[in-house]
């Protein structure tokens, strides 16, 4: 099996905003709090799955839109939502102005999670799955719109990539306001969902999956490429998985389902290295001149499925 490798960006999300101009937010250290934990769950009738026959894991949150559009109207009756039936949750909320309460020295995100928790129904979120990107004083967020971002680190228990949630504050006469929301997450699942996540999981050699495969690199000389190297792992190659995987959703048909994708980094031993390596993207340079050639794969977790495959250690190489 051949995988083709290429340099590769990411791109967490595009947000469109509507009636203002965003501006990033201050960096700054955020000191540690507690947050509490707010449950979204609207129901809890079915029985836990257990035994992965269903798999990718399907998802339920227990979210109704109708309940959603009610929450949102004690908000503001003239906001605007853009409901995600797959995700259940909101896709987008304009003209949302509620307000927000949030002292001088109070963390921004701390009032908009509150506010969040406060509308179980509405975003469905967990509040201690939520990490906020930076921290912001309150007292610091002016007429001037400011664009914020919250990732998600958890769900339910479990690491979690992809979700994210951004929102937009400003002052309003005076007094601080969620102005619009958008987000691109799943809210926090239902029990038998989050049993059978737990349990679907460390089934497969991801190692196996990692060394059985041929890779190709692009190579590069002064950022022009010169054609490809192909690789496949050989006896001395150090692989190292993830301690734990990672749970991604797909939307399938407008069903959304639950994958545990843990990472394997494949290392190539100095005595396998060759010159067409070294000029490849699988090479990173080190602190101390040195090169580091190896990649970074994932693997489904049940299934053993390879599922992508990224060059270089710690960093995206287009030259030598």
């Amino acid at each position: 099996m051949s995988v083709r490798l290429a340099v590769a960006a990411a791109l967490v999300g595009t947000v469109w905003l509507t009636g203002c101009e965003a501006t990033e937010a201050p960096v700054g250290d955020r000191p540690t709090q507690a947050t509490p934990v707010f449950d979204g769950h609207t129901s809890t009738e079915d029985e836990p799955t257990t035994d992965c026959a269903k798999y990718p894991v399907p998802f339920d949150s227990g979210a109704r839109e109708e309940l959603a559009r009610e929450a949102l109207a004690s908000l503001n009756p003239e906001a605007r939502l853009d409901w995600s039936a797959p995700r259940g949750t909101p896709a987008r909320i304009d003209y949302l102005d509620a307000p927000l309460a949030c002292a001088p020295g109070q963390d921004v995100f701390d009032a908009a999670v509150e506010l969040f928790a406060s509308r179980p129904t509405l975003f469905h979120i967990a509040a201690d799955e939520w990490v906020p990107t930076t921290w912001l004083p309150c007292e610091v967020v002016g007429e001037r719109p400011v664009f914020l971002v919250l990732l998600r680190d958890t769900i339910a228990g479990m690491a979690s990539g992809r979700d994210l949630l951004t929102f937009i504050v400003s002052r309003v006469d005076g007094e601080l306001s969620l102005r619009t929301v958008v987000g691109v997450y799943l809210g926090a699942p239902q029990p038998h969902t989050a049993t059978t996540m737990r349990s679907c999981h460390s089934m497969a050699d991801v190692e196996a999956t990692a060394r059985d495969q041929t890779y190709e690199f692009e190579t590069f000389f002064l950022c022009q490429r010169t054609g490809l190297v192909s690789y496949t792992p050989q006896p001395g190659d150090i692989t190292t998985p993830a301690d734990a995987p990672v749970w991604r959703w797909v939307t399938n048909n407008g069903v959304v389902s639950m994958r545990a994708v843990r990472r394997v980094d494949i290392e190539v031993a100095p005595d396998n290295v060759t010159d067409e390596l070294l000029a490849s993207t699988a090479a990173c340079p080190q602190p101390d001149g040195s090169l580091r050639v190896g990649l970074s794969v994932d693997v489904d977790d049940v299934t053993g499925e390879l599922l992508s495959a990224q060059p270089g250690l710690g960093c995206i190489v287009c030259a030598q």
